[in-house]
């Protein structure tokens, strides 16, 4: 009886070391996942940032003022493209001589 106990006992601990390292792999797969994705964020931000600033150069005010907008409500803006958009907003409309 003493005998069967002890094995019991071991093959106890070897399922809960089993568990743990599954529970430790689990965890490391999401953070990496998290980081993933924080990362493909960044880049989209990153994309929207660069289209505003080109929209701009091209003095496409639709196209800024949408893209602004859009960066606004999924990114929280920035200081940087915030002042940008700013100014931007200042500078006299081009009228086309008709």
């Amino acid at each position: 009886m003493k005998r069967i106990g002890v094995k019991m006992w071991r093959a106890l601990g070897a399922l809960i070391e089993i568990l743990v390292k599954r529970i430790q792999y689990k965890t490391r797969v999401e953070d990496k996942i998290d980081a993933i994705i924080e990362k493909q964020r960044n880049l989209e931000r990153r994309q929207v940032r660069v289209e505003i600033i080109l929209a701009a150069w091209r003095d496409d005010r639709a196209v800024v003022h949408s893209l602004y907008d859009v960066y606004k409500k999924e990114f929280d803006g920035n200081s940087y493209i915030d002042e940008f958009y700013k100014e931007y907003c200042k500078k006299p409309i081009k009228r086309s001589k008709k």
